[in-house]
């Protein structure tokens, strides 16, 4: 099995952003590894058309990016 975890990004400005995530457990661990989603369609779950998100998206103003950690 597996868990994720949704959250909502808001734009405070247009321009471009990019997310990390930091792989840290205590104790630590191996073979655990976070990826990150867009939710296309804000279901809270990542469907077969989800995109993985690896590099800079285009936002503007008030833009809200759905996103999942799996």
């Amino acid at each position: 099995g597996s868990a994720g975890y949704d959250h909502v990004f808001t734009a405070q400005s247009a321009g471009q952003v990019t997310f990390t995530l930091q792989n840290t457990g205590n104790p630590s661990t191996t073979g655990w590894n976070a990826l990150l989603y867009l939710d296309e369609n804000g279901n809270g779950q990542i469907d077969s058309n989800e995109t993985l998100l690896t590099g800079a998206r285009t936002v503007t103003a008030g833009q809200s990016l759905a996103l999942l950690v799996k």
